[in-house]
């Protein structure tokens, strides 16, 4: 829901309608995107499947990548494995899911990368 409340400006426009702004800039500053043809970089320690699953019913291609360095999510998914900095190089939108940890504190950031 937070991929589609960025990609759509879900915080702008509801701002506007309760302020009462139906109508407000032009086409060019309240450009939306779509999600389809885009890429979601996925971080998953264990829901890599759903998270898969739900970005594809939106026609995103999927790359993930597994700390443990193992490509280990059926390849019927249409996903592929990616290492980090190519994970981060190449998506549009990126979700973390693992847990806070030593390893994977501070992975996000100038100049980080998983330990």
């Amino acid at each position: 829901m937070l991929i589609l409340a960025v990609y759509k400006k879900l915080g702008w426009h509801h701002h506007n309608v309760i302020t009462g702004k139906w109508r407000v800039g032009d086409f060019s500053q309240t450009r939306m995107y779509e999600l389809a043809g885009k890429t979601l970089g996925s971080w998953a320690s264990g829901h890599r499947q759903k998270v898969a699953k739900r970005a594809q019913a939106f026609d995103m291609h999927v790359q993930y990548y597994d700390s443990s360095g193992s490509p280990s999510t059926p390849r019927r998914l249409g996903v592929r494995f990616v290492l980090f900095p190519e994970l981060l190089r190449t998506s549009d939108v990126v979700t973390l899911h693992v847990p806070l940890t030593d390893a994977t504190r501070g992975m996000m950031g100038r100049g980080s990368s998983p330990r």
